[in-house]
């Protein structure tokens, strides 16, 4: 018997934000952090318009590295609009 069992509770990135971009698109392996950083800076209004804009440019049929490859020069061009630097400092 599981005390606290993983359906219960919605899933979020490591950010705690409710962007809806690491489930869908972290699975690559390289830009989860890429992802949870743009959550933290770029206002998530703004963002969930330039990502749902890029889905609609996405091929059915098209892998997770192609969409992520998408969805991240979306991002990256939204931070660039708004002046934001989304590279990691480490």
């Amino acid at each position: 018997m599981d005390k606290y069992p993983l359906k219960k509770y919605p899933v979020v990135g490591a950010c705690c934000l409710n962007c809806g971009l690491c489930p869908r698109y972290y699975d690559e392996g390289r830009s989860k952090s890429f992802y949870c950083t743009s959550c933290q800076l770029i206002p998530l209004d703004r963002l969930r318009k330039a990502v749902s804009g890029a889905e609609t440019g996405i091929a059915e049929g098209a892998g997770i590295k192609e969409k992520a490859k998408v969805i991240r020069t979306a991002i990256n061009n939204l931070a660039d609009t708004l002046k934001i630097d989304l590279e990691l400092r480490k």
